[in-house]
């Protein structure tokens, strides 16, 4: 009776295994508990039946057939819930020297922090290599985090639910999170990892760009404007806008961050005012500047200033002369982490903090030349005895002990500019920053992960070998296998 009990009782937690894995994927721990609990009562039973079914198959050869289904049936139901128990919490290892089938920092980082349930649907054509990639991206995530919830659907045969998301296209994602949906083409982790952050972040961030000085404006797509990263900016589930202090009567209340883009004119002491007044309430800047002559006093008043004359490096990008400082290695820090793209800098200056701090100011550096680097006086392109070489500068933190603001001040525009933007990894770290800025450290575009040739190198004995090898040796060994085999089957 207690047997029977038991494995009434296993079969019940089993189906209620499988229910919950259907309808509520992201509860791991509780289908491993129901399909554990219910695998160990079904093989309790299953054992102790096992002996009363042959017993009772000696006398009853009738039934024989029918206790035999059963029992099977069992058996498999036991095996299901085990691979369900195996799905929920299983081990992947990435062998590939690029790590194409692993996430890029970004997107761990992402995945790893997702705290409610995430749903992705891709719509393509089953079965061809898009579908497959798909698949393969998806298990990554999910892996890392199993609040991430996918499913791949065929467009032609899902129009229903093609409809409900408005899906016309082949290659679209869609991702669902608390009622919220976002919609991109692509299948790749930049796309995905962005759908994710806009889906899963709880409260939309407000950019402003600083305008009505002559600076660099984002609805202007020409070389040196700024629609490029905007659009970025608007990528990742930012509201970017721009600001004209005097009209709007200051800074408004609901701007996470403001930056300034290399104005040509001075701000007002009202300006100067409205600033110091967002600054009081743990305002976050981003100040990019082009020349010394900018933004002097602004600068100022958080203990910075510029160089006089551009910095010139020896290494820099093809094609280019000093002027464009190609910078390879960072200084560790938390406001870019790893970070490790190549990032240009056209026409840059030092930015570092005066010689006399300010008072409760910090400082830390994140970008520099290399040590071979100079200040360029003449603009001849090469290094004089007069032209001081050294460490210098060209980005930097600014924080204060007792206050919420924050500052980073880049020495250079252009590297953001729609002509640089998409020169290695600049809008990268344009969105690195940014998104420290606004306390989301670590998310931010991530670079699709590059193939890797590996070519095979043969000494001249090896080829002579393998000359004689393809159109000798491969055809004797088929000779002879066949040989062995004829001359066995002869002397059997």
């Amino acid at each position: 009776m207690i047997n029977k009990i038991l494995g009434i009782l296993g079969l019940t937690l089993g189906i209620s295994a499988l229910l919950v894995g259907s309808f509520y994927p992201a509860q791991t721990v509780v289908i491993v508990i129901l399909a554990l609990t219910g695998t160990v009562l079904l093989s309790i039973f299953f054992i102790t039946h096992f002996e009363a079914l042959k017993a009772y198959s000696k006398k009853r050869s009738s039934h024989l057939r029918l206790n035999t289904a059963l029992m099977v049936v069992f058996f498999l139901f036991i095996v299901v819930l085990l691979n369900l128990i195996v799905r929920q919490y299983y081990f992947r290892y990435d062998m590939t020297s690029i790590g194409k089938f692993s996430l890029s920092q970004q997107g761990e980082t992402v995945a790893r922090g997702i705290e409610s349930e995430v749903t992705v649907d891709f719509f393509g054509v089953e079965g061809n290599a898009e579908f497959r990639r798909a698949q393969e991206l998806f298990e990554a995530y999910r892996y890392l985090n199993k609040n991430v919830i996918y499913e791949l659907h065929d467009l032609d045969r899902s129009p229903l639910l093609a409809k409900k998301y408005d899906v016309k296209e082949y290659g679209t994602v869609i991702v669902e999170s608390g009622g919220k949906v976002f919609k991109a083409s692509g299948v790749d982790e930049q796309t995905v990892t962005n759908l994710l952050i806009r889906a899963t972040r709880k409260s939309t961030m407000t950019i402003r760009f600083l305008g009505g000085h002559g600076e660099k404006d984002i609805s202007d797509e020409g070389r040196s404007g700024y629609s490029a990263i905007a659009g970025r900016l608007k990528d990742v589930g930012h509201t970017v806008d721009s600001l004209n202090l005097i009209s709007a009567g200051g800074v408004p209340r609901d701007t996470d961050l403001l930056i300034i883009v290399s104005p040509e004119a001075d701000f007002s002491a009202e300006e100067y005012e409205m600033m110091s007044e967002y600054r009081g309430r743990g305002g976050k800047f981003l100040v990019l500047i082009d020349s010394p002559e900018q933004m002097v006093n602004f600068l100022a008043s958080f203990g910075l200033k510029t160089s006089e004359f551009p910095v010139y490096d020896p290494i820099n990008v093809a094609g280019t002369d000093p002027s464009t400082p190609l910078i390879k290695k960072y200084w560790e820090n938390p406001v870019i982490g790893n970070f490790n793209l190549t990032t240009v800098f056209p026409g840059v200056h030092e930015v570092r903090n005066t010689r006399i701090a300010l008072k409760g100011f910090s400082y830390e550096f994140l970008i520099r030349a290399s040590y071979d680097a100079w200040f360029e006086k003449n603009g001849d392109g090469i290094m004089q005895k007069d032209e001081m070489q050294g460490i210098q500068v060209l980005a930097i933190k600014v924080a204060h002990e007792d206050e919420l603001m924050k500052v980073i001040a880049f020495g250079d525009s252009d590297f953001a500019s729609n002509a640089y933007i998409n020169v290695g990894g600049n809008g990268d770290l344009f969105l690195v920053v940014t998104s420290w800025l606004l306390g989301e450290g670590g998310l931010a575009q991530v670079s699709a992960p590059k193939s890797e040739f590996i070519p095979m190198f043969v000494t001249g004995d090896q080829a002579r070998l393998l000359k004689i090898l393809v159109p000798v040796g491969i055809p004797l060994v088929v000779i002879i296998a066949g040989t062995v085999v004829w001359y066995r089957r002869r002397t059997l």
